[in-house]
């Protein structure tokens, strides 16, 4: 997105020997472009004993220009560089902040390279309403056996856990209630036997 020009229009009031005048100045500002951060989700395998770096691939653009990295892993701080190098499997999350308070997040999935963790067209998640105001859908393309659904946050922390019988799931389709969470944004889970499709929410 380009830039916008939008002036700010400032009066000067004068007033001399009982007349008054205006004097209207335009003074340019530029607006920044809009802040973006993508992928919105990361899957990838470690190598055999090795490690892999995460975040090359972000795409940071718009906002200040001025970005701030933060690192988390299940709640925790690990870093604040915008790369990461991880030798263990497991959720990270990079959030990039712009500067003037606007933040996104990217979420990396890191598997032991033995399962294969992936988000196919076979199997493909559609979720609405989103934003929601607590209930939520889920439907899948091809139907397959769910092991559980988990709720994270932008910085990897899971709080909510749905095992079978947590959930209504008929004609491939899935609700979840998520009324008792905080208003915010989430990513879900879907976790099967081999994969794990991951997909961002607005609670509002």
């Amino acid at each position: 997105m380009r830039n916008q020009n939008i002036y700010l229009a400032v009066i000067f009031s004068l007033f001399y020997l009982g007349v008054s005048a205006q004097t209207l100045i335009k003074i340019p500002f530029i607006q920044p472009a809009v802040f973006t951060v993508t992928p919105q989700t990361k899957y990838t395998a470690l190598p055999e004993a090795g490690s892999i770096k995460l975040g090359e691939d972000a795409f940071i653009s718009g906002g200040s220009g001025n970005y701030a990295y933060l690192w988390t892993t299940e709640g925790k701080e690990i870093g604040t560089t915008n790369t990461l190098t991880v030798d263990k499997p497991g959720n990270y999350c990079l959030e990039v902040n712009d500067g003037h308070g606007c933040k996104s997040s990217i979420m990396y999935y890191v598997t032991d390279g033995s399962s294969a963790l992936q988000n196919t067209t076979e199997l493909k998640m559609i979720v609405f309403p989103n934003p929601t105001e607590g209930v939520v859908n889920i439907q899948l393309k091809k139907t397959e056996s769910l092991e559980k659904i988990t709720v994270l946050t932008p910085d990897g922390l899971t709080i909510a856990t749905f095992l079978k019988g947590d959930y209504s799931y008929k004609d491939n389709q899935i609700s979840l209630d998520l009324k008792d969470l905080p208003k915010g944004h989430y990513f879900i889970s879907l976790h099967f036997d081999t994969k794990i499709l991951t997909n961002a929410i607005i609670l509002r």
